[in-house]
């Protein structure tokens, strides 16, 4: 087999050599986001997590997420005791790898962006979840205060779904409207 380079004679790309001798092309392994936030989500006693589910076609499926940045803010002047972290989730909703905590004591009524890294990040996979999850020390509401994480609503790309869930689950209260996605970004390894 004949290898020719470019037209000025320069080499052939690693994911040209990699297709040319049958392999798989590598795969570009870019930052997802950050996306916007034009509404939020309440996370509450029942709601807990909130997911970005990977679909086929998701542009990360394949690579290593090290750092989930999310947009977030105290739902009101109380903030809540507790620690908020990130989680990657398989299909089947088990935990495959877990941020270290951030205490929510920094948080202000003010959307930031938080950041969470990964200290072993692992190979995502189609229909893997990324999740923020607020862990409260106190039942949360009025008197011992929530969290709302950012929402985009303009217009999510076909290859990602918005889920929410409860307590140690990404995904079994509710899935969003098409077309929604958490406010945040994905930083690959």
């Amino acid at each position: 087999m004949k290898i020719h380079g470019t037209a000025k004679g320069g080499a052939i790309s690693k994911k040209d050599f990699g297709v040319a001798f049958g392999g798989v092309p590598a795969v570009e392994c870019d930052t997802y986001g950050p996306t916007s936030q034009d509404n939020q989500q309440d996370l509450d006693s029942t709601l807990r997590n909130y997911s970005l589910k990977m679909l086929d076609g998701f542009s990360l499926i394949g690579c290593k997420i090290a750092t989930a940045k999310w947009y977030v803010r105290a739902g009101s002047s109380t903030i809540p005791d507790g620690n908020m972290y990130s989680t990657l989730y398989d299909s089947a909703g088990n935990v495959r790898d877990t941020s270290a905590a951030d205490n929510m004591s920094g948080l202000t009524t003010g959307f930031q962006w938080i950041e969470f890294s990964f200290s072993s990040p692992e190979t995502v996979a189609s229909d893997d979840y990324i999740s923020f999850t607020a862990g409260y020390d106190d039942a949360p509401g009025a008197t011992n205060g929530w969290i709302q994480c950012g929402r985009d609503s303009s217009g999510a790309p076909e290859t990602v779904e918005l889920w929410i869930g409860g307590s140690g689950s990404p995904d079994d209260i509710t899935q969003e409207s098409a077309g929604r996605q958490p406010s945040l970004e994905l930083i690959p390894d």
